[in-house]
């Protein structure tokens, strides 16, 4: 479950079951263009705005704003790297300090030209007991910054800080009718019915017994990629996704041979595990579009962003760190 995107390796028979949303026309190409080799993250700044970085200390964000080829700087605080992007902030990640027991960190948050509108330290704590510590905050919202750790009988769990009050809060993933909503006061947010989040069996081995796990949704207005259970080409459980709508029990189909791995700009982004092609299927008329010379590798963990007219995706057969841009097809 720690790499949600390996579903790229599962077989599309998956989601063979259920009410297609792609139809039988040609599949368009639409030529992307590397902007960046070095990309470490993608986001949507704000309905108009995407930003990237490479997440190295003194590193900055690139801003790039529809109707714009060239991106915008925005230079890191001392000490600090460009981290995440989201509902109209810019996040800088600052390590202060570590120890056995406590993580020190600072999170800068800017507006997207770089005023500053939060500066706070904070610690996190390094539990359970066999746990990683948690990795650099990876998403910020509107009320909170998201980090992500993993352990060996959990597998992954949540750390969440509100960047307004300084709340520090490890949400009860197991909440299988809400999800993780960086936007939200309360964090979580019930999922539209009759949606609800899957989980995984309880597990145990000769270490012990440890806790199902829920397998994640993305959400996109009324769209929903709902993480499944699946048994993977080398017989171990992995994640993949099923395309769902608000408002009905249905699994939307997807074309023959791919598998969905995100939603962004009214699109659902999709790879062909047999050649690793990406493709977009576009949801208000259910036309597919190849992206030309843009290559999944089977372990990457593919990223993307996109506004109404540009979509951002990192990672590539040929390069995990590349950053692809594409202009949306209108027609």
């Amino acid at each position: 479950m720690r790499k949600i995107f390996k579903a790229l390796t599962i077989l599309s028979a998956v989601l063979a079951c259920g009410t297609s949303v792609a139809s039988a026309a040609s599949t368009r190409t639409v030529n992307p263009h590397l902007i960046s080799a070095r990309a470490g993250w993608v986001g949507q700044v704000d309905a108009t705005t995407l930003a990237y970085g490479a997440r190295t200390v003194g590193s900055g964000i690139e801003v790039l704003a529809d109707g714009t080829g060239t991106p915008r700087a925005v230079a890191a605080p001392d000490g600090c790297s460009g981290a995440a992007a989201g509902s109209g902030q810019l996040l800088f990640a600052c390590e202060r300090g570590y120890s056995p027991a406590s993580d020190a960190r600072r999170a800068v948050v800017t507006a997207a030209d770089g005023t500053v509108q939060a500066s706070l330290d904070y610690s996190l704590r390094n539990a359970p007991a066999d746990s990683n510590p948690p990795g650099v905050a990876s998403a910020i919202g509107r009320q909170w910054i998201h980090h992500t750790a993993d352990c060996l009988y959990c597998d992954s769990w949540s750390v969440d800080l509100n960047w307004h009050t300084g709340e520090i809060r490890q949400p009860d993933l197991r909440a299988l009718t809400s999800y993780e909503d960086l936007d939200a006061s309360d964090l979580l947010t019930p999922l539209c019915a009759p949606l609800k989040q899957n989980a995984t069996p309880v597990g145990d081995d000769d270490r012990g017994s440890y806790p199902s796990q829920v397998l994640g949704v993305q959400v996109s207005g009324r769209w929903v990629l709902q993480g499944v259970r699946v048994i993977g080409p080398d017989g171990n459980p992995t994640v993949g996704w099923q395309l769902r709508h608000c408002d009905t029990t249905k699994v939307y189909k997807t074309p023959a041979g791919t598998s969905p791995v995100a939603l962004a700009g009214g699109f659902v982004v999709l790879v062909r595990p047999a050649d690793g092609a990406v493709e977009l299927l576009r949801l208000r008329d259910r036309r597919v579009f190849r992206l030309a010379g843009v290559k999944q590798a089977r372990d990457d963990d593919p990223q993307v962003a996109a506004t109404a007219h540009r979509l951002l995706i990192r990672g590539s057969a040929q390069a995990p760190t590349s950053l692809w841009s594409v202009m949306l097809p209108q027609k």
